[in-house]
C-alpha cells in the first residue's frame, strides 16, 4: 500500500527543507563562507595564524556546499546554526584583520563611546566632560570628525547612555585600544544569529547573507555603531503585532517595548520607530475589540520607563547637560553630509538652504506616519522601509541610516500576522485627500530645497600642489555674495566623499572672512593638515558653510587629472653595471590607460634614493647631464612619449628610484608615474 505524501508543513516542523529555493539560500551562505576564507587568506603575511583560519573556512564552506544538496531532508537546525556560526567567525576574523591593518578608529562617535565608558569607570560623568582627548587617543583621522557649520568639531557625547555603557564589559575584560570596535563586531554577529532564530524557518538563510554583506561589515569595523542597537530592535519588531494580545502566550506579548526602550537608549535612530509602533499597536488593539489608547499608552509607558531607567543617573546628575547632549544630532547646526538628497547640493550646487532639507525630512516623516495610520492594512508589512525613506531627505542622511533598517524590515514583514481586511477607518477618498495634501507640502519643500540658489557663488581659480606628495594644499578662490546680507563663509573640501577639517585663509588666518552683500572677494585658502589635502588623482569640491542662515554653497567639481604618465620598462629586475645605459620611455595615458598622442607636453624625470634613515639625492646621469641632476625635463613627441637615458658612472649601494610627472610651467604638477628602481653595481671589468 502506498504511503501518504507528506505535506511541506510537517517537514518544516521537523527542521527539514521544503524545496530548492531554501536549499539555494543555504548554498549562498556556504559560498560566502568560502569567500570569507579567501578574504582572510590576504592577511596570511600579516597575522601568523590567519592562513590556518582561511584554509579551515574555505574547506568548511566547500563541505557545506555539498551537504546542502546531499542531505536527503536538507540541513537540520544544528547544521544551519553551524553554517551561520561559520559566517560569524568569518566576519569576526576579517574584522580583526582590518583592525591589525588599520588600528585607527573610523568615526568620532565610536571613539567618544569608548572614552565615555572609560570615564564612567573612573567615576566621572561623560556628559560633563570634553571628548576631544579621545580623537587623538584613538587616532581618529580628521576627515572622520563631525563639524559644526562654523568649522568647530563636535567634542561632546551626543548619544544616550547605553551608547557607552555597553562597552564597559569589554573594558572590564581587559580590552583597551580596540574594545569598542571588537564590541561592535560581537554585537553585529550576535544580532544576526538572533535574527536567524527569529525569522521563519524557511528564511533563516537570509540572516547569514545579510550578516556577510561587505558594506555592512565595513560599517561595523569602520566605527558605525548601529550594531549596538540592532539586537534590541530585532526583538522589538519580532511579532510586534502580538503586543498585548491575550491569545499570545510567548514573549511577544510583552517584550516589544522593553527591547525598543533599550534600543532607544543606544542611539536616536530607533526613536523614529516608536510612533509607527504606537500607531500599529493601536490598530491591532482596535481590531481585537479593545481601546485605541490603552495599549499604545501602555507600550509608550514601558518603553519610556526602560529608556529613562538606563539614562536615569545622568538625567538626575545634570538634566540640562543630558538633554543638550542627546539632542545634538537633531538640533545642533552640523554640516550637511551623507548619501541622500543633500548630495545634489554638496556636489552639484542644487540648492543649499538647509532649512528646506529639514522641512523635507519632517514632512516626509509626517507623511509616512499618516500613510501608515490611514492605509494600515496595505502597509502593515511595509512600514519599516518608510522609516528608511524618511532618512533620505534631511541635510544629514548617511548611508548607514538608509540601509541598516533593511534586516529590520525583513523581520517585521515576515513575523506579523496578515493584515485585517477591514478596519474602522475614514472613507478611502478622504484618506487619499489627506495624504495628497501632506504629499503636496512634501514635494513643495523638496522643490524649494533643490531650486533655491545658495547665497554664495564659488569659483576655484587655482590649486597648488605638494609636488611629489601628490596632494593639494592651497586653493585660490573667488567668492561672490549674492544675498542681501553680509555672510561669513567657512570653507572645507570634499575629499573621497568626506568633508575635511575646515581650511583657513592666508595670510591672516585669524581675520574674519565677512563678505558684504553683493560683493566679491578673492581668497587664498590653506589646508589645515595632511588629512585634509585632496589627492591630485582624486578630485575635490570646495564647500562654503554659513551660519544664520544655515547654508552650504559648492564650487564646481575640480576633477582628478585626466592624464598620467607610465614608465617603460615598468621594472628592471636585475642589477645594472655602472656605465651601462638604460632607456626609459615615459608615455602619456588617459584615465583609463588609453595612449594620448599629444606632442609638446613637458615631462620631468627625477631620481632619489630612499635610504633607511633619510632621502638621498640620486647620483645617476639623465640624458647625459652631470650626475645627480634632477629633475630633467623633456617634451613628448607626436606619439605622446618622452625619452630618457639614464646611466651611473659608479656603483651605488642602494637602488635609485625614478619617477616622472607632467610639469607645466604655470599649473600644478600632476600625472605622477609609477616608480622604477634600478640597482647600479660595479661593472664586470672594473
Amino acid at each position: 500500500m502506498a504511503q501518504p505524501r507528506e505535506i511541506p508543513a510537517a517537514r518544516a516542523a521537523r527542521g527539514e527543507l521544503t524545496g530548492p529555493a531554501e536549499r539555494s539560500g543555504w548554498s549562498l551562505c556556504a559560498l560566502l563562507v568560502i569567500f570569507w576564507g579567501i578574504r582572510l587568506w590576504t592577511g596570511s603575511v600579516v597575522v601568523a595564524w590567519m592562513n590556518v583560519a582561511a584554509v579551515g573556512l574555505t574547506l568548511a564552506g566547500l563541505i557545506a556546499c555539498w551537504r546542502v544538496w546531499a542531505a536527503p531532508r536538507g540541513l537540520r537546525t544544528w547544521e544551519q546554526g553551524a553554517l551561520v556560526t561559520l559566517l560569524g567567525a568569518g566576519v569576526l576574523l576579517w574584522g580583526y584583520l582590518q583592525i591589525v591593518l588599520q588600528p585607527a578608529y573610523g568615526t568620532d562617535s565610536i571613539a567618544f563611546g569608548q572614552y565615555a565608558a572609560e570615564l564612567v569607570l573612573q567615576g566621572r560623568n561623560p556628559y560633563l566632560e570634553s571628548m576631544a582627548p579621545s580623537l587623538q587617543h584613538f587616532l581618529v583621522p580628521s576627515i572622520y570628525h563631525t563639524y559644526l557649520l562654523d568649522g568647530t568639531p563636535v567634542d561632546s557625547v551626543s548619544y544616550p547612555a547605553l551608547a557607552f555603557l555597553l562597552y564597559i564589559p569589554s573594558l572590564l575584560l581587559g580590552l583597551h585600544m580596540q574594545a569598542a570596535v571588537l564590541s561592535n563586531l560581537v554585537f553585529w554577529v550576535g544580532a544576526f544569529v538572533l535574527l536567524w532564530r527569529l525569522l521563519p524557518r524557511g528564511l533563516g538563510w537570509t540572516a547569514g547573507i545579510l550578516m556577510s554583506f561587505i558594506t555592512y561589515a565595513s560599517f561595523v569595523v569602520g566605527g558605525v555603531t548601529d550594531a549596538m542597537f540592532l539586537p534590541f530592535v530585532f526583538v522589538a519588531l519580532w511579532r510586534w503585532d502580538r503586543y498585548g494580545d491575550p491569545d499570545e502566550r510567548g514573549l511577544a506579548r510583552w517584550i516589544g517595548p522593553v527591547a525598543l526602550g533599550l534600543a532607544m537608549a543606544v542611539k536616536q535612530s530607533p526613536w523614529f520607530l516608536l510612533p509607527f509602533l504606537l500607531v500599529g499597536v493601536a490598530h491591532e488593539s482596535r481590531r481585537r475589540g479593545g481601546s485605541w489608547l490603552w495599549q499604545p499608552a501602555r507600550y509608550l509607558t514601558v518603553a519610556g520607563a526602560v529608556f529613562i531607567a538606563t539614562n536615569g543617573p545622568y538625567i538626575a546628575a545634570d538634566p540640562v547637560a543630558w538633554v543638550r547632549a542627546v539632542t545634538v544630532p537633531l538640533v545642533s547646526p552640523m554640516v550637511a553630509g551623507g548619501q541622500g538628497l543633500v548630495n545634489l547640493a554638496l556636489f552639484e550646487g542644487l540648492g543649499g538652504i538647509m532649512l528646506y532639507y529639514k522641512l523635507a525630512g519632517a514632512t516626509a516623516l509626517i507623511g509616512a506616519l499618516a500613510a501608515f495610520a490611514l492605509f494600515y492594512p496595505s502597509l502593515k508589512r511595509a512600514w519599516v522601509p518608510l522609516v528608511a525613506l524618511v532618512f533620505f531627505w534631511p541635510a544629514r542622511s548617511f548611508a548607514s541610516y538608509l540601509v541598516d533598517m533593511a534586516p529590520v524590515a525583513l523581520l517585521a514583514a515576515t513575523t506579523v500576522r496578515p493584515a485585517p481586511a477591514r478596519l474602522p477607518l475614514p472613507a478611502r477618498r478622504l484618506r487619499a485627500s489627506i495624504l495628497a495634501g501632506i504629499g503636496a507640502c512634501f514635494l513643495g519643500t523638496v522643490v524649494l530645497a533643490l531650486s533655491t540658489a545658495p547665497p554664495l557663488k564659488i569659483a576655484v581659480l587655482d590649486a597648488f600642489s605638494t609636488g611629489q606628495q601628490g596632494s593639494i594644499d592651497g586653493i585660490r578662490v573667488r567668492v561672490t555674495n549674492t544675498s542681501g546680507r553680509p555672510l561669513e563663509p567657512h570653507f572645507t573640501v570634499i575629499k573621497g566623499g568626506y568633508l575635511t577639517t575646515f581650511w583657513y585663509e592666508m595670510p591672516d588666518p585669524g581675520r574674519p572672512r565677512v563678505i558684504p552683500a553683493h560683493q566679491t572677494r578673492t581668497l587664498f585658502l590653506r589646508a589645515p593638515n595632511t588629512d585634509s589635502m585632496p589627492a591630485l588623482t582624486g578630485g575635490f569640491v570646495l564647500e562654503a558653510f554659513t551660519r544664520r542662515p544655515d547654508t552650504v554653497s559648492a564650487s564646481r567639481l575640480s576633477p582628478p587629472s585626466a592624464e598620467h604618465l607610465v614608465l617603460t620598462p615598468d621594472a628592471v629586475d636585475r642589477p645594472v653595471p655602472a656605465g651601462r645605459r638604460v632607456a626609459i620611455t615615459v608615455r602619456l595615458v588617459g584615465r583609463l590607460g588609453n595612449p594620448l598622442r599629444r606632442p609638446g607636453v613637458p615631462v620631468a624625470l627625477a631620481q632619489v634614493v630612499y635610504g633607511q634613515h633619510a632621502l638621498i639625492p640620486g647620483q645617476a646621469s639623465i640624458n647625459g647631464l652631470p650626475e645627480g641632476t634632477s629633475p630633467v625635463r623633456e617634451l613628448t613627441d607626436r606619439d605622446g612619449a618622452a625619452h630618457f637615458v639614464v646611466r651611473s658612472v659608479q656603483p651605488q649601494r642602494d637602488p635609485v628610484f625614478f619617477q616622472a610627472w607632467v610639469a607645466p610651467r604655470r599649473d600644478a604638477p600632476h600625472g605622477y608615474s609609477n616608480l622604477l628602481s634600478i640597482q647600479f653595481v660595479r661593472g664586470a671589468g672594473a
